[in-house]
């Protein structure tokens, strides 16, 4: 075999990409959530409905932005700033739980103007229940059980954290989570399939 005929093959996963490659962020998200696999027996929704789903089962982190940005360019001082926010995001990543997968991710700001990266993960299990029924969602919003409570609506209860009703009206009722509640959003990166 000559060398002209030789072949090589590199296969680079999503996590090494954020690490070579600028701007994929939301991309990166997309490949971790259609990583995610369908749950058996889960409950199919048949018709057009508003799901709502008990804002307390994302889990979400911030870390202070210019303070961890610096450490980065200290380690990686030939890297751009966007391929050290990419690192900083797979870092956190790299904490969650393997029950849970990335939602979005970005930046925020705190009422004393202070810069923040945040993170928000999803159960799988609930990811699934989005992925298989996306076509007969209408709207999804987080919200308080509480508030779900509170309706008259006829609620179906998918499972414990998840409602749907196929009352159409929107309610607006979509809350941050706990660790960015009070901070504005200032960039964010998302999947398409939380974009209704």
């Amino acid at each position: 075999m000559s060398k002209n005929d030789t072949k090589i093959e590199i296969k680079l996963s999503e996590d090494n990409m954020m690490n070579l490659a600028p701007g994929i962020t939301k991309k990166f998200i997309s490949t971790k959530l259609g990583k995610v696999n369908t749950v058996n027996n889960q409950e199919k929704i048949n018709i057009k409905s508003n799901i709502y789903i008990d804002g307390n089962t994302r889990l979400s982190t911030k870390i202070k932005f210019e303070e961890n940005m610096e450490k980065c360019r200290e380690y990686f001082p030939n890297e751009s700033d966007e391929i050290n926010f990419q690192k900083l995001i797979l870092n956190m990543n790299k904490q969650l739980p393997g029950s849970h997968t990335i939602i979005e991710c970005g930046k925020c700001k705190d009422i004393n103007n202070l810069e923040y990266i945040y993170l928000v993960a999803l159960d799988n299990k609930i990811i699934s229940f989005i992925k298989d029924n996306k076509d007969n969602i209408n709207q999804l919003s987080f919200c308080d059980t509480n508030f779900i409570e509170s309706l008259d609506n006829s609620f179906n209860y998918c499972d414990n954290t998840i409602f749907s009703t196929q009352n159409l009206e929107d309610l607006e009722i979509s809350e941050l989570p706990s660790q960015i509640k009070g901070c504005t959003i200032t960039q964010v990166f998302e999947s398409d399939l939380f974009i209704f």
